[in-house]
């Protein structure tokens, strides 16, 4: 603590204050915000500290009096100043043990009035190493364990109905539309299939099932065919947003 303090360092005490370098190399200290709110616990704001060192002043003798001699009575020290010196006290003595204490050495650790002596353990772990069982253990812990019974299942096979008929034997595979967009209103599709007929393309409309309809660029046969046509559609701005859709799926 004496360390970090003389290297311009600000230390902290917890509750009670910080320890700082102040002018001519000298240890400051500064109040925390808990030592004060506890100072205004006790209806003080601050407290006059008498400073350490006194400057000490001459002054001439002067001679005897020979007048009566009164003594002033001591003054009264009121209990809440009490209490607050003797708050302010055991935090501080504590702060200066602690940075005391951190400034000794190894070799000046015998005249440090903190016991130093080294803790000895008073039990040592006991290494066992693990039982290795016998066969007469083995035997004790053996038990009957019943055969699994065999089950012999036949195995199912599906029908033609559940496996659907093979991709080469369907006569009719559909169309490939190339979509252009699907509206739920009729007359709106219409509008969309007029201007790209006009601009060009063989748009037509298709009505699913579930009442939407279907505006396209194009439909071919060929899956193959449909891809090439796809991919020059989206290389035009007009058609950039087209897609492949079979007319399976969408029927």
């Amino acid at each position: 603590m004496k360390t970090e303090v003389l290297s311009g360092k600000t230390v902290s005490i917890h509750f009670v204050g910080r320890l700082y370098k102040g002018k001519n190399d000298r240890v400051q200290f500064l109040a925390d915000e808990e030592m004060e709110r506890m100072l205004r616990s006790f209806g003080l704001r601050n407290i006059p500290l008498r400073p350490i060192a006194e400057a000490v002043v001459e002054r001439q003798a002067l001679p005897p009096s020979k007048g009566k001699v009164v003594q002033m009575p001591k003054p009264f020290i009121s209990v809440p100043l009490a209490r607050v010196a003797a708050a302010l006290l055991l935090p501080v003595l504590g702060g200066l043990g602690i940075f005391v204490a951190d400034s000794w050495d190894a070799q000046d650790a015998r005249m440090s009035a903190i016991n130093l002596s080294d803790v000895v353990a008073s039990y040592e772990p006991r290494f066992e190493g693990e039982a290795v069982p016998s066969w007469d253990d083995v035997e004790a812990l053996d038990e009957p364990v019943s055969a699994p019974v065999a089950v012999k299942l036949s195995p199912v096979r599906p029908t033609t109905d559940e496996i659907g008929m093979p991709a080469g034997l369907d006569e009719n595979p559909g169309l490939y539309m190339l979509v252009a967009g699907a509206f739920s209103v009729e007359s709106n599709a219409r509008v969309l299939a007029n201007e790209l007929v006009a601009s060009g393309f063989s748009s037509e409309v298709f009505k699913q099932n579930g009442g939407l309809h279907i505006v396209t660029y194009a439909t071919h046969v060929d899956e193959q065919s449909a891809r090439v046509h796809l991919r020059k559609l989206r290389m035009q701005a007009i058609s950039q947003n087209a897609w492949l859709k079979p007319w399976k799926v969408i029927r």
